[in-house]
């Protein structure tokens, strides 16, 4: 007997050859987890959101979660998962069971089957990677692209050929005449006389 309140061990046993056990090698998914349309399970974060929000979730409770995602689909005994989630410890069945109760309340009771005498099984279906709103999002708009191509961007258009120099042996035009001198003077003197109405 012992000398305070005693506490009942889980005696484990190996389990029977038609609960096909799964590996409890412990492979732990690096990228987020979607999972029902409204759950995304971060690893790395040890985080779980809900419609985008932070869930409140104990350390147990998110191992247990975690090690149920792994594999989903796949029976896991009450031994694995105590061997997973408290690993070299001696605890009751019930905290197994109490865990197993806080996933739901936060998951809802669909996620997690309990299979009677056996164990549980995650019955999502896990979607690594992206989230589905980003898929969607890429599928719209790849559809968009097939509905409406792009036009083609519009070139500027080419500049006018610039008119080809006339070839010629005749010099650049000047300022200034050169030589002469009065004959431009007579032109400034009629060109006032003109201004002024042809009075002198």
């Amino acid at each position: 007997m012992c000398g305070g309140p005693c506490r009942r061990a889980v005696k484990r046993q190996p389990p029977a050859a038609s609960d096909a056990p799964a590996s409890t090698s412990g492979f732990i998914p690096t990228g987020s987890l979607h999972f029902a349309g409204r759950f995304e399970l971060q690893p790395v974060q040890r985080r779980l959101l809900v419609d985008g929000e932070p869930a409140a979730l104990g350390s147990r409770a998110f191992d247990l979660l975690l090690v149920l995602a792994e594999q989903p689909g796949t029976l896991l005994t009450k031994n694995q998962l105590l061997d997973r989630v408290w690993p070299g410890l001696v605890v009751e069945e019930g905290n197994l069971d109490t865990q197993i109760s806080a996933l739901r309340k936060v998951l809802g009771g669909d996620v997690i089957a309990t299979i009677p005498g056996r164990g549980y099984r995650f019955t999502a279906r896990i979607e690594a990677g992206g989230s589905a709103t980003a898929t969607a999002t890429a599928t719209d708009t790849a559809a968009a692209a097939v509905a409406s191509p792009a036009l083609p961007t519009p070139q500027p258009a080419a500049p006018p050929p610039q008119a080809a120099k006339l070839q010629t042996n005749l010099p650049a035009t000047l300022r200034h005449l050169v030589g002469r001198a009065e004959d431009t003077a007579a032109l400034g003197r009629h060109r006032r006389s003109l201004e002024s109405g042809g009075r002198h």
